[in-house]
């Protein structure tokens, strides 16, 4: 859980991952956000 958070996540991801073409540009990532929390990947 995450430093703050409180109570569940509204959003969980398990396992992501994509491709583009034979590229694997996401691996496996897991991922809880939580009310409040803005979230970035850049």
């Amino acid at each position: 859980m995450t430093v703050g958070a409180a109570g569940e996540p509204v959003i969980c991801i398990r396992n992501l991952r994509m491709r583009f073409g034979e590229n694997e540009v996401l691996k496996g990532i897991d991922m809880d956000i939580y009310k409040g929390q803005i979230i970035g990947y850049g």
